[in-house]
């Protein structure tokens, strides 16, 4: 019984929350389809970037390079969309150095549990516009896991470099 009630409890806090969020909802999804990346309208990415080419393959490949210009808005690998100075731009695009590479090694490296965390984050950033500013709450794994990117990296590329005989000719 107690079981049954807590669930009638959870539901129509749920329907409560749905209705109360809704709204902000409809206004970013509007917000979303009016925002550009690279450039490009999320329209131009859903009907296939390239005309000339069979929509079975136009459309796919457009829409994961969709998929690709969102993860790099997400993580800060993006233009301005202000008049700033260029090295502002790159100063402010500097962290994604450490989330894209970050994301990718701890999707490919980390336990299930911290993927799906990852994974499940993400995917509501996904449905509307994305900024680096909405990846704060997991900003730390992904700091953690870019410095062991690129200390990974970095130690590779000094053990095949050093393999090679050493000395410079």
């Amino acid at each position: 019984m107690t079981w049954l009630l807590l669930s009638l409890l959870w539901a129509l806090l749920g329907v409560y929350m749905l209705i109360y969020y809704l709204p902000y909802y409809w206004v970013h999804d509007v917000n979303a389809g009016a925002t550009h990346y690279w450039g490009i309208l999320p329209s131009d990415f859903y009907s296939g970037l390239w005309h000339e080419w069979p929509i079975w393959l136009s459309q796919p490949l457009s829409w994961f390079l969709f998929a690709v210009a969102k993860l790099m808005h997400a993580v800060g690998l993006r233009p301005s969309y202000a008049n700033l100075d260029y090295w502002l731009v790159m100063l402010r695009s500097l962290p994604g150095l450490l989330f894209l590479p970050g994301l990718l090694y701890g999707l490919w490296t980390a336990h299930r549990f911290e993927k799906w965390f990852v994974v499940l984050f993400m995917l509501p950033v996904f449905v509307g516009a994305t900024q680096e500013r909405y990846l704060l709450a997991i900003s730390p794994l992904l700091v953690l896991w870019g410095v062991q990117a690129w200390e990974r990296s970095v130690r590779w590329v000094f053990l095949k470099f050093s393999s090679w005989g050493g000395g410079t000719p």
